[in-house]
């Protein structure tokens, strides 16, 4: 019995030690084997399909591959996995080997997710609804061809990787050590004008889940080793594999919500990335402040269309983002027999906020993390941030605020008004798409709002049922300034939140200046 468990015990240290070896050898995580079918239920699919073996119609205890389209049913999916290839994420080759052999059109009989048109006889290809397996499509270039235009379709079998082949790493650049812990050792750039291949990184505990339905999406028209999910490692799979990725620009696309955002953009500077990719976004978090300014909406499409996503992260302008450096320096406090002063260094893309708006997400945040919220969604979401809102009418925990804090603009003291909370905005967009500058201009105003000139602005609001008034634009905001660094001293701990993410602070000085910038892309579609 003891030498049992001297035995696992012994094989869980070295699998550990291999796994801290793996990270200091900057090793890429690749499946053992490179075309492994990823399975996912057919009930997520918006149309009738069939199976690839037996050509009946899938039920919703039937199956399809998330990488090539291949479907399944319960009974067939052994046959499947044995006789059906699916994508190559790879090639299996010696590290000095650069020999890039041409890729091949990977050809999937029917199932065809949209009206495809015959890359032969450039007419629709469409069955009416009859049942059954129509047609082909390549799940590289996404070509189509009739079942009777097939044979001149495949005469020149090498695929080009189609419309959006500048988003895909395509397999046979990818090269692979051939020992029995498989990475990824260099990826060859291709001969192609402007590539900038898309990675996706998805939280899938950001809103209500749906980042498998990204993730399932893309995997489907891009090479699986592109996609990446963060709740388990993190991104740092995702950066390794844009490590290998030399000299060339990367493009991200960040499924998740503002927290997620900020998180990458965090990682990309702290490892120093270079050259620093462009971040594009799909909003499935609550707020999702950061994408309305950049255009790509505050809620994720009804629909996946995955051609659709491409066209709009390929024709999406690239945009600055300013960084904001918060330094908060505790202060000793006789009342709370603090005799220690705690020191926090952090980044801001949105804006940094200090009372009312900041205990309730607090309130909200303490929510989600209880045990018994089972339930993630945006709704919920949604009305849970309603009801403490509320909660804060009758609490007025933040009352006399203006007291209890100085504010001072480029080292100028503001003179406060009654406020129960002061923003300290980058972008214009607050509380779930609230543009509290735009809010708060007159006919008058010649102040402008950029969020790339290394000015930040700074609001007030009165109170929690002033929040609500401006949530549906019946009140407006109080500007307080604009300048280049803002220092808060608070005197009591007090509420407060950095891009979605709050804490109660002791008493301390906060002082926020411009630190850098990173590349967003901004949808133009």
């Amino acid at each position: 019995m003891l030498f049992e468990v001297f035995i696992i015990c012994t094989t869980v240290f070295s699998l550990w030690i291999i796994g801290k070896l793996l990270v200091l050898l900057d090793v890429v995580y690749v499946p053992k084997k490179k075309c492994v079918h990823l399975w996912r239920s057919a009930k997520h699919l918006n149309q009738a399909v069939y199976c690839s073996i037996c050509e009946i119609m899938l039920t919703s205890t039937g199956f399809y591959c998330e990488s090539c389209g291949v479907c399944a049913d319960s009974q067939c999916i052994h046959s499947a996995e044995l006789v059906l290839k699916c994508k190559e994420n790879y090639t299996q080759s010696s590290p000095t080997d650069k020999t890039i052999r041409d890729q091949m059109h990977m050809w999937i009989k029917g199932n065809l997710t949209q009206v495809y048109e015959c890359c032969v006889c450039q007419r629709d290809i469409d069955y009416h609804g009859r049942p059954g397996l129509y047609g082909y499509r390549c799940c590289w270039c996404q070509r189509g061809a009739h079942v009777n235009c097939f044979a001149k379709a495949s005469d020149d079998n090498v695929c080009d990787f189609g419309s959006y082949r500048n988003l895909i790493i395509p397999p046979n650049h990818v090269f692979m050590k051939r020992r029995r812990l498989q990475r990824i050792t260099s990826i060859v750039t291709p001969d192609w004008l402007d590539w900038k291949p898309l990675i996706v990184v998805a939280n899938l505990k950001s809103g209500d889940s749906t980042a498998a339905g990204v993730m399932a999406t893309f995997r489907s028209v891009l090479n699986p080793i592109q996609i990446f999910e963060l709740s388990t490692s993190g991104p740092e799979d995702a950066l390794r594999l844009i490590s290998k990725i030399r000299s060339v620009q990367c493009r991200i696309l960040v499924a998740g919500g503002d927290g997620t955002v900020g998180w990458i953009l965090n990682e990309l500077v702290r490892k120093n990335i270079k050259p620093l990719p462009e971040v594009s976004i799909m909003p499935i978090g609550t707020g999702n402040d950061l994408s309305r300014v950049l255009n790509w909406g505050g809620v994720p499409p009804q629909e996946l269309n995955p051609m659709e996503l491409c066209e709009k992260i390929q024709s999406a302008e690239m945009v600055y983002l300013d960084r904001w450096h918060i330094d908060i320096e505790g202060r000793r406090s006789r009342r709370l027999h603090m005799n220690w002063l705690p020191h926090r260094k952090l980044q801001m893309y949105n804006y940094f906020s200090i009372g009312v708006d900041a205990q309730i997400a607090l309130n909200f945040h303490k929510a989600r993390d209880s045990p018994f919220y089972i339930f993630s969604s945006r709704i919920l979401n949604k009305i849970l941030y309603l009801g403490f809102g509320t909660q804060q009418v009758l609490d007025q925990y933040c009352v006399g605020l203006e007291k209890k804090i100085m504010l001072y603009i480029d080292e100028k003291n503001i003179e406060l008004p009654e406020l129960q909370s002061v923003v300290v905005l980058n972008i214009d967009s607050w509380g779930a798409g609230v543009k509290l500058w735009q809010m708060s201009s007159d006919d008058n105003d010649t102040r402008s709002h950029s969020i790339s000139d290394g000015v930040i602005e700074v609001m007030g609001i009165v109170s929690s049922f002033h929040m609500a008034q401006l949530q549906v634009g019946l009140n407006r905001p109080i500007r307080l300034g604009q300048g280049r660094k803002v220092r808060i001293v608070i005197r009591e701990p007090f509420p407060v939140q950095a891009d979605g993410e709050p804490w109660i602070q002791t008493p301390c000085e906060v002082n926020i200046s411009c630190n850098g910038q990173v590349k967003m892309l901004k949808c133009t579609a």
